[in-house]
């Protein structure tokens, strides 16, 4: 496993990878750079790239005091503590099972988990508030603070919601339900405040464009190979893999079967079951399948789909 598996496997995607970088270098133009001329143009590059940012500083007392408490670590720190304990605790909700569904703690956690997220809420929206006095009209031309103030507005919707729903019995519990899916939003302010994650997100971002060309390669791909497998292996009788819910009878279900099988799923079972053969009674004849036809198909399709192409993403 550690020689095969994780070894080998490394090599061929660091060949893979390499080569991507050479053919991306020679397009543009910098195969025949030495390593320090070309950290010199992708210095330059980025250079030219950067746009000088204003930096908003208000003009009245108050204003400035709250734009320096807002900037300060401590401030973000304390912001980002509250997240975390939000976090925490929102980890905790949990319901004690019955047969057929869950009733309310009877040690009071739900009211405890209830009312921190009145507090959380409280805090979110003193530093919103406090970010508005800053800022002023300012702060609704940050990304961030948009998400933000999105985040505290479904707060606010979903704790009005419940304290309607707690006096109402005939109140539509699943409006609840979806506006408590925002809750989970406030991971995503972990972002702002951890450097690295934004970093990364960042990155991300702008490998979009590329992994765009990959992934349309790699749905080329299966479309063809979907439609191969159609007409090879249409006929075939179901077996261990091989199920209503898995097959090659219609295009559709053939790309959701090979799209399995690109991320390494069952994708020698499906082969050993597309090579069935008469002598083995689950067949008769016409629903059989072709051993070399199978072999050469799934084999081809996992070194070429689940190997190259999902590398090319990691070399993006």
């Amino acid at each position: 496993i550690f020689v095969g598996a994780l070894f080998i496997s490394n090599l061929f995607v660091g060949v893979v990878v390499d080569n991507f970088i050479k053919i991306k270098e020679q397009e543009g133009g910098l195969a025949l750079l030495s390593s320090g001329q070309k950290e010199w143009v992708e210095t330059m590059l980025r250079t030219a790239r950067a746009a000088p940012r204003r930096t908003y500083r208000p003009e009245g007392k108050v204003q400035q005091r709250l734009w320096r408490v807002v900037r300060s670590d401590r401030f973000e720190w304390l912001i980002f503590t509250a997240i975390m304990l939000n976090v925490l605790v929102m980890a905790t909700d949990h319901c004690q099972p019955s047969e057929y569904e869950c009733v309310d703690d009877p040690a009071g956690w739900d009211l405890f988990w209830r009312t921190s997220n009145y507090i959380f809420s409280a805090v979110f929206i003193i530093e919103m508030l406090i970010k508005m006095g800053a800022y002023g009209i300012n702060y609704f031309r940050d990304g961030w603070n948009l998400f933000d103030f999105f985040l505290v507005s479904a707060s606010v919707v979903d704790i009005m919601l419940e304290l309607a729903s707690s006096s109402n019995p005939s109140f539509n519990p699943t409006i609840l339900r979806v506006l408590r899916v925002f809750r989970i939003g406030r991971l995503l302010r972990l972002i702002r405040s951890a450097k690295g994650l934004r970093h990364l997100l960042h990155t991300l971002i702008m490998s979009l464009p590329s992994l765009f060309n990959v992934g349309s390669l790699l749905l080329l791909l299966i479309f063809v190979y979907a439609v191969l497998g159609v007409h090879l292996f249409s006929n075939v009788a179901y077996g261990a893999f091989l199920s209503r819910h898995a097959n090659f009878r219609t295009l559709g279900d053939a790309t959701l079967l090979l799209f399995r099988s690109v991320t390494g799923e069952s994708w020698n079972g499906f082969m050993h079951d597309c090579f069935v053969a008469e002598s083995s009674g689950r067949c008769t004849g016409d629903d059989c399948g072709s051993v070399v036809g199978s072999l050469v198909f799934f084999i081809s399709f996992t070194l070429i789909g689940g190997f190259v192409l999902l590398n090319l993403v990691i070399a993006v």
